[in-house]
Parts: C-alpha cells; sequence; structure tokens
C-alpha cells in the first residue's frame, strides 16, 4: 500500500467506527478465492472422486513437512494461485483458507452479505480490539472501464476527478459493514507468500487452523500488518 492508499481506505472506513475507536490499519482487498479442500476456488463443492484426486495429491507435496498451516499452503506449489478443479480465479487478493468446509473462516466468509452488497471489493479496518470488514453495493463493485494503478484505494474513477464544478461531491462508492470479528479470536498472525514473492501477504489463522490471506503487495507492509495483529493481541491478552 501506498500512503495515499493507506490514508484514502482509513478515511472511508472513519464513518464506520467509533469516534473514539483508533484505526490501525485499513486496507482494500479485490476480489477472493477459496484454498479449502471439498471446494473449488469460488467455494462450490468439487465432487468426491475429484476430491480425492486433489487430496492425494496434497498429500503428497507437503510429506515431512513440519508445522505446516492453512496460511502456509495457499499458494499451492509455489505459483500465486491453487490450480483447483472447478471454477479457477487468476487474481484475487484475499484467499480463504481451511483444513475443511466446516471451519471458522469458511463459515464466516459465507454469512449472508447485506442486501444489494457484495464481496468483491471489500474493506479490512484493523482497530486496537477487532477486525471490521466492510463490502461495497453490487452497483458500485463492476469498474466501467480497466482499473488504473491506485484507483481502487480513492473509491472513485480516475476521470471523474476535475469533472465536478468547485464544492460539488464526487459520489463515492457505497459502503456497508459486514463482518467483524474480536482480535482474540485470531491464534496466530505472520506474513506468507508464494516461493517467487514470499512476505506479501498477512494470514490471520483461527484456532481450528482456518483463516484469511490478505494481499498487502509488498513485504514491508505485510510485515506491518502482521506486526499491529500481535501487537494488539498482545495488549489484549
Amino acid at each position: 500500500m501506498t500512503v495515499s492508499e493507506m490514508l484514502s481506505a482509513t478515511l472511508t472506513a472513519r464513518q464506520w467506527v467509533r469516534p473514539d475507536e483508533p484505526i490501525v490499519w485499513a486496507t482494500w482487498q479485490h476480489n477472493f478465492k477459496y484454498h479449502v479442500p471439498g471446494c473449488d476456488e469460488r467455494g462450490n463443492p468439487i465432487p468426491k472422486r475429484k476430491l480425492s484426486d486433489r487430496l492425494g495429491k496434497a498429500a503428497g507435496n507437503v510429506a515431512g513437512a513440519v508445522a505446516v498451516t492453512a496460511l502456509t499452503l495457499a499458494f499451492g506449489d509455489g505459483d500465486d494461485h491453487s490450480g483447483s478443479d472447478g471454477e479457477r480465479i487468476t487474481l484475487a487478493d484475499l484467499t480463504i483458507v481451511g483444513p475443511k468446509m466446516e471451519c471458522a473462516a469458511v463459515e464466516l466468509f459465507q454469512r449472508e452479505r447485506p442486501t444489494g452488497y457484495a464481496a468483491l471489493w471489500q474493506l479490512w479496518v484493523l482497530t486496537p480490539a477487532r477486525l471490521l470488514i466492510l463490502v461495497t453495493h453490487v452497483d458500485d463493485a463492476v469498474p466501467k472501464s480497466k482499473p488504473q494503478p491506485g484507483w481502487r484505494e480513492l473509491l472513485h474513477k480516475p476521470e471523474e476527478f476535475g469533472r465536478n464544478e468547485p464544492g460539488e461531491h464526487i459520489p463515492a462508492w457505497r459502503i456497508a459493514p459486514w463482518l467483524e470479528f474480536p482480535l482474540q479470536n485470531v491464534a496466530q498472525c505472520q506474513t506468507v507468500g508464494p516461493k517467487r514473492k514470499p512476505h506479501r501477504h498477512c494470514g490471520l489463522e483461527f484456532t481450528d487452523g482456518s483463516g484469511f490471506v490478505l494481499h498487502a503487495r509488498t513485504p514491508r507492509d505485510a510485515q506491518f500488518m502482521a506486526d499491529t495483529v500481535n501487537h494488539q493481541r498482545g495488549i489484549r491478552g
């Protein structure tokens, strides 16, 4: 995240937290995919025969590994996507991981969205007490032109700047709160990533081994996100 990207995400999140609640960081995540046995990358169930083949390959890949967790397996054999059967998603900032479909992360992410809203764009917000996830309205979540670098963090299309009259408001994306969970629910937080680009993601893991992997874009930002989560967890015991 650049300074401007982090600032704009934080300003957007400000209206959704309590006045006395500091924002530690806020970041946009575009699109999502699952890396969970039993489903494809969109979260659709995999037929039993294909699932058996997939699990056999996964077991071979991690044979002899020590302390392998869902977070470290989120990138498969080192690629940026898992290559699972079913619908395949080329690019996604957020990865939902877990040892099976019946896990905390999947249960959370499959909760009903607010009416008219979708999780194509999610705004993740860390405060000293909780993680809050907001989502965008379906009519605002599909850009009408190819996105330009950084525009998604500003919540406006680049071509919209300068078109308004002085003092006229530029309509921003509509967002609504969707999920939140206390930091004591996080068992560990660390930087992770594929072999070619390690430590560019922040992994949040629950006690059941499931969790979320957020794309931080740079190792420095991923480390900052993980360090601040762990720091706030430490403060709260």
